[in-house]
């Protein structure tokens, strides 16, 4: 537990403000005390000061300390108050801790000196209510990802699937309506991929095999890949483990396997390569790197500009331009760099997504 950084002091009688701030500049030789002597005072400190945790007097000239507690708390629920006085009544002391006092020290000749343990004891069921808060948090947004993957995204993904082979034998008005079906379900799943992405802030990390994930993802795509008359060529020259967040990966990897079937005719190719690298920005980050490269007609300069923002899609109705922008927020929240190189020239067109993952990850990254 840290110390407190600054703690605030309510109390109108200048000889035992004085013990008290003595005591606690003993303990808390970093602290910043702020010192309250009337209403217009404290109400100053409510609205500006930033303090970690506030003891009060219980009787004041003018006001009371539940009083005080109460507007603290109703402003800052999450800071510890103690109640340091010589004057409250068994009543009293149990009304404040119903409304939210979290401990209370009787004045007495010896007890001043008791006041910073009592300050370090709360501070520390502060913390400890606040992450047993954050770990119910997690259980709650990793089971709410887990239902959107397994009883949303993943049916999806088999639907459009069936509505892509269907398409294969249908023609006309028939084929228009499943291409327009087909779109509203990718419409959806850019939604719920940038849903279970900020989900995913909370998940657990796992060091696997980048090389292993990908081949995984790949075989769920390997019918389409089929049927669409697409060469896909893979080669893994590392097998080497990566600290990431598998879900998080797994749709990165499977935004850009789409947007490469889809940008390419029948006979195209797509080239998949996972090997030993380095930030090619910073040569001392080692890590692995996943290409995926594709022979389509590649992207225009102004296309290639806008590629990852938000909203921008040459899909039409059946792409959110969400893709791409989410494929970024997860590489950066992994540390890595997210590249495109692109060309349209006849003859040399086609379309290098190139992602670097590096080994030593900080724990704590956001989703851009």
């Amino acid at each position: 537990m840290r110390d407190p950084k600054r703690i605030l002091v309510v109390e109108d009688s200048a000889s035992d403000r004085k013990l008290m701030t003595r005591a606690m500049r003993r303990a808390f030789a970093q602290a910043e005390i702020l010192e309250v002597v009337d209403l217009e005072g404290f109400q100053q400190h409510l609205q500006s000061s930033d303090f970690d945790v506030a003891v009060l007097d219980w009787h004041l000239g003018w006001s009371d300390g539940t009083t005080l507690m109460r507007a603290i708390k109703a402003r800052r629920p999450d800071c510890p108050v103690v109640m340091y006085t010589g004057a409250a009544q068994q009543e009293d002391a149990v009304e404040a801790m119903r409304a939210g006092l979290d401990d209370l020290l009787m004045k007495s000749p010896d007890s001043f000196e008791r006041l910073p343990e009592m300050i370090c004891s709360v501070l520390e069921m502060a913390e400890n209510k606040k992450l047993e808060k954050e770990a119910e948090q997690q259980e709650v947004i990793g089971r709410m990802a887990n239902v959107l993957t397994d009883q949303i995204y993943h049916p999806l993904t088999a639907l459009n699937n069936v509505l892509f082979l269907l398409s294969r034998n249908t023609m006309g008005s028939d084929q228009q309506l499943l291409s327009v079906a087909s779109g509203q379900i990718h419409l959806i799943q850019e939604t719920l991929r940038g849903t279970l992405a900020v989900c995913g802030e909370l998940a657990q990390q796992a060091n696997i095999s980048l090389a292993a994930l990908t081949m995984e993802v790949l075989e769920s795509y390997r019918r389409r890949l089929e049927y669409a008359g697409l060469e896909v060529r893979e080669h893994y020259d590392s097998n080497a483990n990566v600290k990431i967040y598998p879900s998080e990966v797994r749709q990165l990897i499977s935004n850009l396997l789409s947007n490469a079937i889809e940008a390419l005719p029948r006979g195209g190719k797509i080239a998949v390569h996972v090997r030993s690298s380095r930030d090619w920005r910073n040569t001392s980050r080692s890590g692995l790197r996943l290409t995926i490269v594709d022979n389509g007609p590649g992207m225009s300069s102004d296309v290639k500009a806008k590629a990852f923002d938000p909203f921008f899609t040459t899909k039409g109705n059946r792409g959110s331009g969400l893709g791409l922008w989410v494929s970024q927020g997860i590489v950066r929240r992994h540390k890595g760099v997210i590249s495109v190189h692109s060309s349209s020239r006849p003859g040399r067109s086609g379309t290098c997504f190139s992602v670097f993952f590096p080994f030593e990850v900080p724990e704590v990254a956001k989703v851009a």
